[in-house]
């Protein structure tokens, strides 16, 4: 549960942020819906430590049927006990020198390329490439082609993180006693909604900056149900009218 609860004007800087950030955090989740059905996945886990998007995991409808040369068994979810499979792939990390304003290298099928940051004035800057293989190596190349693709399609998947969050709302991520020592603590996911010309967010971490008004979780709960209970009220309206 969140500790901070705020409200602020969605026609702000920030408003505007959290707008696109939401809109991303949403194609975000398609994707990986998409992902799913692409690799004939019941259903899906996204990585907890992220807001949105991500596959950490995949179940299958008939888990004893599962092609062992292209999926592995990874573990079981805590509470349903659903079997929980990975492409059956590792993965090499390279490195490569390439020019400070040169183009990424484009990825291949089996090699995912990210960009690195030249230091000032260098000449070049340092890029990271992952190569998928297969663990399977005595299966046919038809099932080690098609682990490699479900990993590539897995770890191309956008994410969107809870500290991209965190600066847009410029959340203070100090330890309470002002030092900068990060919290060691478990944080809960941040939740946020629009309702009419405010955002209201609930967050583990205190906000300082202007324009952000702390308010308790009773007026965070009560916009929030009055926001649901006008969208109830819009879809009754809107069956009428059809």
């Amino acid at each position: 549960m969140s500790k901070y609860y705020y409200k602020f004007p969605a026609d702000t800087r920030e408003g505007k942020l959290l707008r696109s950030y939401h809109r991303a955090a949403q194609k975000s989740e398609r994707e990986a819906e998409t992902y799913a059905k692409k690799v004939g996945a019941a259903t899906y886990y996204e990585d907890p430590n992220c807001f949105a998007g991500g596959v950490v995991a995949v179940t299958f409808k008939e888990p004893g049927k599962v092609n062992s040369n292209i999926w592995r068994l990874v573990g079981k979810q805590d509470e349903s006990n659903e079997l929980l499979f990975l492409p059956n792939t590792t993965f090499k990390v390279g490195y490569k020198m390439i020019g400070a304003d040169a183009k990424l290298p484009r990825d291949s099928a089996s090699r995912i390329w990210q960009d690195g940051q030249a230091e000032d004035d260098a000449a070049e800057r340092k890029v990271t490439y992952i190569d998928i293989l297969p663990l399977a190596t005595k299966a046919s190349k038809s099932d080690q082609r098609r682990a490699v693709q479900a990993e590539y399609w897995r770890l191309k998947l956008p994410v969107m993180r809870i500290s991209s969050f965190y600066q847009i709302v410029h959340a203070d991520l100090s330890d309470v006693d002002g030092t900068q020592t990060p919290k060691k603590i478990q944080e809960s996911v941040p939740v946020f909604f629009r309702y009419h010309d405010h955002y209201y967010i609930g967050l583990d971490h205190p906000i300082h900056h202007d324009g952000f008004e702390e308010i308790n979780q009773y007026a965070y709960n009560s916009a929030k149900r009055d926001l649901l209970f006008e969208e109830k009220m819009k879809n009754e309206k809107d069956d009428l009218d059809d």
